[in-house]
């Protein structure tokens, strides 16, 4: 039945024996096929790369930046282009968080600069981060927060991978999208541990790695907190000091990601809250609405949420073809399966600590100037992928409704139309 729920325990954090002390065989089975499963994903990518065709550099700047820093500086000399770089004093700067450039790092130090391919490596990134996604819902089943069985969080992985914008975007490289991607797998990553581990303080430091990629992260408090209390009640533990010392640690991490982007902000600009965006080198039409309104205003609202929820793909009269709306289109049409979330409205720890989440993530997103620019979907979704997993983990079950699945696949086949519309064989 379509709105049926799982029978999960009301009161979280007291699984079964075999699911509170889960299995070192089980667990290392899982690792196992989540490997398989990264390796067969960043395959499919590749072979997509070579089906449409697209063998470009992209314009990355994170290799750039990756050399810059081992050379002591944080501007990069000589770009490539200065497309979305931030001049100031008479240099360049990448204003886009650096997490991608530090996960570059040993890349260019051994092979150099020349010689780093980032398609490749994002590629190799989106495959671990479905291969994340199936360890989570493997270990919410384990601990008793999930009826998902082993295909189901298969298939689900597989609507990360596929299903959503995170295919088109894991096959570029391109600077605009390597920092999400980067930072979804260190959220993903922090999930899991929370869950699977009860490491919750290991799930805050890699959180907090998440946030120097995107650090709009940190809104992933809440999901991260509710896994704090499920971590506690799962180890027996009522003392509501110890909950709370559990969760000072989780969200100390944090904490400190905050003033290390402070320090990199004040190093290139003399201001710890300015990463530079206000003065970045964009595109004419987004400069006029930029110097207008600000980086953030309630201005931008209306239309943000057409493009999060409403926007559709456009007819071109002139050559009778449907295309992507490029300003962004409906999460609800590229991942149509989103819409069974409805029935993940459960007043338990998870789900409210997940969609507290999801709303605290909506906020910037919403305020902000741009809707994530020339794009096949609604790219900034990605930022509340985790959540949104969870929340789909906690709805299926073996009675979920064969309409869920067939959306799955409809995600999936819309999907590869937004990967051959964004890269055209002529733009190559």
């Amino acid at each position: 039945m379509i709105g049926r729920q799982p029978a999960l325990d009301d009161v979280e954090g007291t699984p079964s024996e075999d699911s509170s002390k889960p299995a070192r065989a089980e667990i290392k089975r899982d690792l196992i096929r989540a490997l398989l499963l990264a390796f067969g994903v960043t395959c499919a990518y590749v072979l997509s790369i070579f089906t449409i065709g697209r063998y470009y550099t992209p314009i990355s700047q994170f290799d750039e930046l990756a050399q810059a820093f081992l050379q002591g500086h944080l501007n990069i000399e000589n770009p490539s282009t200065t497309h979305d770089l931030t001049g100031s004093g008479g240099k360049w700067y990448v204003p886009f968080p650096p997490l991608p450039a530090l996960m570059l790092l040993p890349a260019v130090a051994l092979l150099g600069v020349e010689h780093i391919y980032t398609t490749a490596f994002e590629c190799a990134i989106g495959g671990a981060n479905v291969a994340l996604a199936y360890l989570i819902v493997r270990a919410l089943s384990r601990r008793g927060l999930s009826q998902a069985t082993q295909l189901h969080a298969v298939l689900l992985a597989l609507m990360v991978g596929f299903g959503t914008v995170h295919w088109y975007m894991s096959i570029q490289g391109s600077v605009w999208f390597l920092g999400q991607v980067c930072a979804l797998m260190f959220a993903l990553l922090a999930v899991w541990l929370a869950v699977e581990f009860r490491a919750t303080t290991w799930a805050g430091v890699a959180l907090a790695i998440a946030m120097l990629g995107r650090p709009t992260m940190v809104l992933m408090a809440p999901l991260l907190i509710a896994l704090c209390v499920i971590a506690s009640r799962g180890t027996g533990t009522t003392d509501r000091s110890v909950v709370l010392r559990r969760v000072a640690a989780a969200l100390a991490p944090a904490a400190v990601s905050v003033g290390l982007l402070a320090a990199y902000n004040y190093a290139r600009f003399g201001d710890p809250t300015d990463f530079g965006y206000f003065d970045q080198n964009v595109d004419f039409v987004l400069r006029t609405v930029l110097d207008k309104y600000g980086q953030f205003d309630l201005h931008y609202v209306p239309h943000n949420l057409w493009s999060m929820f409403l926007a559709g793909p456009v007819w071109e009269p002139a050559t009778g073809t449907m295309h992507p709306h490029v300003d962004g289109m409906s999460i609800l049409l590229t991942t149509p399966a989103l819409v069974f979330l409805v029935f993940a409205f459960r007043k338990t720890t998870l789900n409210v600590g997940a969609w507290i989440s999801v709303a605290l993530l909506m906020v910037p997103l919403l305020l902000y100037y741009n809707t994530g620019w020339v794009q096949f979907g609604y790219r900034f979704m990605l930022d509340a992928m985790p959540c949104l997993l969870v929340l789909l983990a906690t709805y299926v079950n073996k009675d979920t409704s064969k309409w869920f699945w067939a959306l799955v696949g409809c995600g999936v086949l819309m999907n590869a139309w937004g990967v051959a519309w964004y890269f055209p064989p002529d733009l190559n």
